[in-house]
């Protein structure tokens, strides 16, 4: 019932574009949260944009599988 009908093989390519760019963006936050120096407002920032990603991760995984749910995540967050 979750399940969108695509048309279109270029899909995957684009969740595989969303979940690429989400693992090197959490790879990259994560080094600069641990190499920067601790200021509470940068830490928040970086927990924000920590839960970003993680959400567009997730969201590139259900897009991948054909879920209407992956495709609304990966909207908003492209509109964030």
């Amino acid at each position: 019932m979750n399940n969108l009908e695509f048309n279109d093989p270029k899909y995957k390519l684009i969740a595989l574009y969303y979940g690429i760019s989400a693992i090197i963006g959490l790879g990259l936050i994560t080094y600069q949260l641990f190499t920067n120096p601790f200021h509470i407002l940068v830490f928040i920032l970086y927990v924000l944009i920590y839960i970003q990603l993680v959400f567009m991760l997730f969201g590139a995984l259900q897009y991948w599988d054909k879920r209407q749910t992956g495709l609304k995540i990966l909207f908003w967050i492209s509109l964030s």
